[in-house]
């Protein structure tokens, strides 16, 4: 949309409507709540592939290709995480909603502790602008 171009969010959001309409049809009766959540994030991840998609197109000289599976990496560590933990907790015998609150924590944890020994770009710029934002430092060039 930024780029002047209405025609690809006027087909691709919609889309990602129909995809979390059909999948929330199929997935709530036998997941439940669960099965809801899932349609959100397929949809989103229908969204987001076709948006990036369109990206590349448009923009020919960017590494799609090394955003793509790099955010699929993060999905996938994000996913095995949180399933997991959530397992993990279930099994200590803990009241649902308080084994996804822990698994929330432990995972978050550990997610970002990998994304901090990875040495991620995204996750430097990100724990770099949060200090400078919640400690108030002064702003310093960035290290090329």
């Amino acid at each position: 949309y930024a780029m002047g171009r209405v025609r690809v969010p006027a087909v691709v959001f919609p889309f990602g409507m129909l995809v979390f309409v059909v999948a929330a049809l199929l997935l709530a009766r036998p997941l439940g709540a669960q099965g809801i959540a899932l349609a959100i994030t397929l949809s989103a991840a229908c969204v987001c592939a076709a948006l990036l998609a369109a990206l590349a197109r448009a923009i020919r000289t960017a590494p799609f290709g090394h955003v793509a599976l790099q955010a699929l990496g993060y999905a996938a560590l994000g996913t095995a995480v949180m399933g997991a933990l959530n397992v993990g907790a279930r099994e200590l015998g803990g009241h649902a909603l308080a084994a996804a609150g822990a698994s929330l924590l432990c995972g978050t944890a550990v997610y970002f502790g990998v994304l901090a020994a990875a040495g991620d770009d995204a996750f430097r710029t990100v724990t770099r602008v949060g200090r400078q934002w919640f400690l108030r430092e002064p702003q310093r060039a960035a290290p090329p």
